[in-house]
């Protein structure tokens, strides 16, 4: 029984609103708008080691990669990132991991992803975003409402808030239940947050862009673990 630890998977609005995207509410995907701009420095401690915490891509960014799994279900075709290191603490041998980065996900069908994600901003430009836009509205996964083209009319969620708390409840109850499909956010979302991040990250090492295909079909010594830009 696996629970992977995105609890914005336990709001029901989201899921309602989620579901109404699939089913084609807000009409075909054109292009999701995600950031999550955080304060300076960052964590400490083992956050800012690349071999222990995969870099933030994988450490926190999974988060808002598990929503474009979510309402998405299919992996980017390919990924383009640029970035920065050795901008906070640059005389810090400890740290390694990534300052800030902006990445543009391509999808299968056309839709294009942006992403940034960073531990550069002041007071009062921190803050995230988590929007997709269709040919018929548009969708905020972090404030579970569905906003359409023509008419202006704002559609909520329905359904109980949650997060940490009942995203436990969750698991517990599907554990009682011995039923691995209750969980809200299994195996699959944990596997498919990883590979965005994972493919950012290659295209962060190579500088250029990568693809899917390439992450998948690694064989020439490429170390997961060491940052070379």
């Amino acid at each position: 029984m696996v629970q992977i630890g995105f609890q914005w998977g336990a709001h029901q609005g989201r899921a309602d609103v989620v579901k109404k995207v699939q089913n084609g509410m807000i009409g075909d995907l054109l292009e999701g708008r995600f950031h999550r701009y955080n304060s300076w420095r960052s964590l400490g401690r083992w956050f800012n080691k690349r071999e222990l915490s995969g870099d933030w891509m994988l450490e926190q960014a999974v988060h808002e990669f598990n929503l474009m799994w979510w309402v998405t279900k299919s992996h980017p075709a390919a990924a383009y990132a640029v970035g920065r290191r050795n901008v906070i603490e640059p005389n810090n041998p400890e740290r390694n991991v990534t300052d800030y980065y902006t990445a543009v996900l391509e999808y299968p069908n056309g839709l294009i992803v942006h992403y940034s994600h960073g531990w550069i901003s002041p007071p009062g430009f921190t803050g995230m975003s988590a929007h997709f836009i269709g040919t018929k509205g548009a969708v905020d996964l972090l404030g579970a409402y569905i906003v359409l083209r023509e008419k202006g009319e704002r559609i909520t969620g329905e359904g109980q808030p949650g997060d940490t708390l009942e995203h436990l409840q969750n698991f517990f109850e599907a554990v009682r239940a011995g039923d691995p499909n209750m969980v809200y956010c299994g195996v699959d979302n944990g596997v498919a947050a990883s590979y965005v991040g994972l493919l950012i990250r290659l295209s962060l090492d190579r500088k250029r862009q990568v693809t899917f295909d390439e992450l998948m079909q690694l064989d020439d010594g490429w170390s997961p673990l060491v940052p070379t830009y």
